[in-house]
């Protein structure tokens, strides 16, 4: 691991707590409706018309793939921080989302 990859993931690793609490709180807040709004119409249409397969790289504690699992895709994120990850997964399992997280 490089240097710059041991302060960035040393730097997330302290932060992942309130991070993760922020996020939370956005998930139900004007600015999640406000991400949406932006992010929606951007999405790729389906051929087939089903569920996109989307990855959420840098996905910290997975703000946006909570935003977009509920809406049917299929959503992996990823991040180089463990903690981060763990975070996720743990809000995850609170907000009874389906995705999967991986340490990169």
């Amino acid at each position: 691991m490089t240097v710059l990859k041991k302060r960035i993931t040393h730097y997330w690793s302290i932060r992942a707590r309130a991070f993760a609490d922020q996020r939370l709180r956005e998930l139900d807040s004007p600015k999640a409706r406000r991400w949406l709004e932006e992010i929606v119409p951007k999405l790729p249409e389906s051929a087939d018309n089903k569920p996109l397969r989307v990855l959420d790289v840098g996905a910290g504690t997975g703000f946006f793939t909570f935003l977009l699992s509920p809406l049917g895709h299929e959503v992996v994120g990823i991040d180089l921080t463990p903690a981060m990850i763990a975070k996720a997964k743990e809000l995850a399992r609170h907000l009874n989302i389906s995705a999967e997280f991986f340490v990169t």
